[in-house]
């Protein structure tokens, strides 16, 4: 009994060796999001990861087949620098689809992050990238009962900026930015007075609006 547990102790422990050195041999940590607990992994070839930090499960987005040079991970969103093609490249970290490819200049570099805006760095200067539109992903709380009073609704996300509003449908509500993935909004008292389903969404101080989400009033 000794001998097989030690055997499987073993070659747990090789297993997380090997991986950890695969991660060393062949990979570049490029950010890490610390909302979802989730790294970005560059492979030499131009290649991305995602490492949950949680469970260490990795799982492969895309490859640019081309030199990756810089990676930004924000919520639902992935910004990569190609370096050879002069873009960058927006990709859903969740399904691994290029949303977008935007051309900069040759020899894109680093890419920071200001709050609605990237600052990506090549050959010729600096270019200045909006970011996308809002992004919802949850509300909370989601129902409530008829005749309720004082509601206050949390809205997690991502591309959250100073400026955006929530809406119930088409009435705008009191609205505070926490942070880039964090609103809140005050519900007036009246939307509640009967049973009803309504759609929350944020909009950006520019107009960009958000994926819809259902409130249920019951």
């Amino acid at each position: 009994m000794v001998t097989l547990f030690l055997f499987r102790g073993l070659r747990t422990f090789m297993v997380v060796l090997t991986f950890l050195l695969t991660f060393m041999l062949n990979s570049q940590l490029y950010a890490v999001d610390e909302s979802t607990a989730k790294a970005a992994i560059g492979l030499r070839k131009g290649g991305i990861s995602i490492l949950d930090l949680s469970n260490l499960q990795q799982r492969g987005l895309t490859s640019l087949n081309t030199k990756l040079n810089d990676v930004e991970l924000n919520g639902r969103k992935l910004i990569a620098s190609d370096n050879t093609g002069g873009y960058v490249v927006n990709i859903n970290p969740d399904t691994g689809q290029v949303k977008e490819r935007l051309a900069i200049g040759n020899k894109t570099n680093l890419i920071a992050r200001a709050s609605g805006f990237y600052l990506v760095s090549y050959k010729d200067g600096i270019r200045v990238i909006k970011d996308g539109a809002p992004e919802i992903t949850t509300i909370t709380p989601e129902r409530v009962p008829v005749a309720s009073t004082g509601v206050q609704l949390q809205i997690t996300g991502a591309n959250f900026t100073q400026g955006n509003v929530a809406r119930l449908d088409s009435v705008v509500l009191s609205t505070t930015f926490v942070s880039e993935t964090t609103l809140t909004a005050a519900l007036p008292d009246t939307s509640t007075n009967k049973a009803a389903t309504h759609s929350v969404t944020v909009v950006s101080a520019e107009g960009a609006e958000s994926n819809a989400v259902a409130f249920n009033v019951e």
